[in-house]
């Protein structure tokens, strides 16, 4: 393994891997907006430049494999100045919406302005350049072209991941700008990625705009149950603050406002099909149980689960273990089955059936 040294310290790096590749992998943040390690290699955002030894140039981190005994360095002021130089021909003409935007908390551009920039702008908020806002790109996203910092992860997106190229940079130098063919709305399953990658506030999901702010809600790691993939997701939802609820906000406590992608390379890198994004509104058609009839008296149903289990003992001890059943769905998470298993092993006599016998009973 190559031996690579970043800002003084000594790491052990996998052949053929990029320098950003190798600080992401010891937990050391080199800023990038086009780098993305499920999309590919781009190096044109120029933000990831750092000086290494022997090379009379800064080079972007994301471009330049590894070799032994490298030497690099991301905190000189030389790298400073090349990152605050690049956030101000980004911010040039970048619209103030952070009020308004739905990025905004989560915005890198937020992020590296107050870590490397820090500066006014030098053109006056009028004389900015004037672009096509909030339009429908598909069914499930929204374009702000004026947000838009041209990294073009989204165009690399549909190329390289979807293969469907519905996103497309039109125009040439500074009349750049992202958008797709008017005859080719971006509708392929996996669509809302778009704006999992989105390092900005250029692409929105219409289906979570305006719905909350991101400070507000609370990240959740889980599994979407809706295949058998089991893809890696974040459910983002409202989180309980002193007194109860969102500060201004009326929505209960626990409520899902959205799910993004969480990466795992094994399994769906950082990916998420839109039903899978989308099936948390299933939770939403019919009210959860909250209250049940305990001998004709409504009461809350989580003053009777030590009830329930005390029923399920009772009959168990009366009966024998095999008065009492757990008919569970495949359709499950795997979290609901072992929790289900966890019980009826634990507290009340558990064996595993088959479906086909179930099946094969209800045939006769």
């Amino acid at each position: 393994m190559p031996k690579i040294t970043i800002n003084g310290q000594v790491y052990e790096a996998a052949k053929g891997k990029t320098i950003i590749q190798a600080a992401d992998d010891v937990g050391m943040e080199i800023p990038r907006y086009c780098y993305h390690p499920d999309i590919g290699i781009e190096g044109s955002c120029r933000m990831c430049l750092v000086e290494v030894k022997g090379t009379p140039k800064l080079l972007p981190a994301c471009a330049t494999p590894l070799a032994d005994n490298m030497e690099v360095r991301t905190d000189t002021q030389r790298v400073h100045e090349a990152v605050r130089y690049a956030m101000e021909f980004l911010l040039l003409h970048h619209p103030i919406d952070c009020p308004v935007c739905d990025q905004s908390g989560e915005c890198w551009l937020q992020d590296y302005y107050m870590a490397h920039a820090g500066h006014d702008s030098r053109y006056p908020l009028g004389q900015k350049t004037r672009r096509r806002k909030a339009f429908n790109l598909g069914p499930l996203v929204k374009l702000d072209q004026e947000r838009c910092i041209l990294c073009t992860r989204c165009v690399r997106f549909t190329r390289n991941v979807t293969k469907t190229n519905e996103i497309q940079v039109f125009s040439r130098g500074h009349n750049s700008e992202i958008g797709i063919f008017e005859d080719r709305p971006l509708n392929n399953p996996y669509s809302g990625n778009v704006v999992d990658v989105c390092p900005v506030g250029a692409l929105t999901s219409a289906d979570f705009r305006f719905k909350a702010r991101v400070w507000f809600l609370k990240g959740t790691d889980s599994v979407c149950g809706g295949c058998s993939t089991g893809c890696n997701l974040r459910i983002d939802h409202s989180a309980r603050a002193a007194g109860g609820g969102i500060p201004g906000y009326t929505a209960t406590d626990g409520k899902i406002y959205r799910t993004v992608g969480r990466r795992n390379v094994e399994v769906n890198k950082s990916w998420l099909c839109d039903e899978g994004r989308l099936s948390f509104h299933t939770l939403e058609l019919w009210p959860r149980l909250w209250h049940a009839n305990a001998q004709g008296e409504q009461k809350p149903v989580s003053s009777l689960l030590p009830a329930i289990h005390a029923n399920f003992e009772s009959i168990r001890a009366e009966y024998g273990d095999g008065a009492v059943a757990a008919l569970v769905s495949p359709t499950n998470t795997n979290e609901a089955l072992f929790l289900m298993m966890k019980y009826f092993k634990g507290h009340v006599d558990f064996r595993l059936g088959r479906e086909v016998d179930l099946y094969q009973q209800q045939q006769d």
